[in-house]
């Protein structure tokens, strides 16, 4: 079954869609037709699902150095999802050596301050927050072209937020979409 709002995939027995939170049973109650949902011939994705607080504490303990990893852990998965998108890979690329300059900077001017510091940390910044936001567009894609596109309200709303919380905000919601079936859990 599908919610009547957001079209999520919906388990049997749940009184709310875990997407939009959307009530099923007054939707029900009240006779509302929902439309039926179009068949997709998208491929479905794999994501693995990831705390949030985890992530958090990955980020503090690694100096920020994570963001880097996460990336490069779901590349596939991005490259998979932003099909003619081909900077995608680049893009990764580019991110984990700016990551990884700024990293070492950050260890290295512990003593003292480092004006290349601040350049190379809006560096990361900016790239990341712009990959974010191609990956996001991607995800929105492929939500409409999966036959999904009802959620489309529902999914990375934000182009500020992604820009500001990146990964944070792209888990959260991946995480959403792993629940509602439209990405798989690995």
């Amino acid at each position: 079954m599908n919610c009547p709002s957001c079209g999520a995939k919906i388990n049997p027995g749940d009184s709310k869609c875990e997407y939009c939170g959307t009530s099923i049973e007054a939707r029900q109650a009240s006779g509302e037709n929902v439309p039926p949902q179009e068949t997709s011939l998208v491929k479905q994705i794999a994501f693995k699902r990831v705390s949030i607080l985890v992530m958090i504490l990955l980020y503090i303990v690694t100096l920020g150095f994570y963001s880097a990893i996460w990336y490069i852990l779901r590349r596939n998965e991005f490259k998979e999802i932003a099909k003619g998108v081909n900077k995608i890979n680049g893009l990764i690329i580019a991110y984990t050596v700016v990551t990884v300059l700024n990293f070492f900077l950050i260890l290295d001017s512990a003593a003292y301050y480092a004006p290349e510091l601040g350049i190379i940390s809006w560096a990361c910044f900016g790239l990341g927050a712009y990959l974010t936001y191609v990956i996001r567009g991607a995800i929105r894609k492929h939500v409409s072209d999966s036959g999904n596109g009802q959620m489309l309200p529902y999914v990375l709303p934000s182009a500020l937020w992604a820009i500001i919380f990146q990964q944070l905000y792209l888990q959260i919601h991946i995480n959403k979409l792993i629940k509602s079936r439209v990405f798989y859990e690995r």
